[in-house]
């Protein structure tokens, strides 16, 4: 099945991710730490916007609908 571990049993090793490797990856990749403020962030909020749309129309009554 897999290594035991002391009590624990694995499929695999997993490398251990420390905090100043993920910075340097997400540093690498040109992801920027600051993105700025929320209301700034158009795709994030035209999403919530779409979303809670998409949830909440389909329950308001059609004044055409006679079921």
């Amino acid at each position: 099945m897999g290594k035991i571990n002391g009590d624990k049993r694995s499929f695999c090793d997993l490398p251990e991710i420390t905090e100043e490797a993920l910075a340097d990856e997400i540093h690498d990749v040109g992801i920027d730490d600051d993105a700025g403020p929320f209301y700034k962030q158009y795709r994030c909020v035209f999403g919530w916007v779409a979303q809670t749309a998409y949830v909440f129309v389909p329950l308001i009554p059609h004044p055409f609908d006679r079921c």
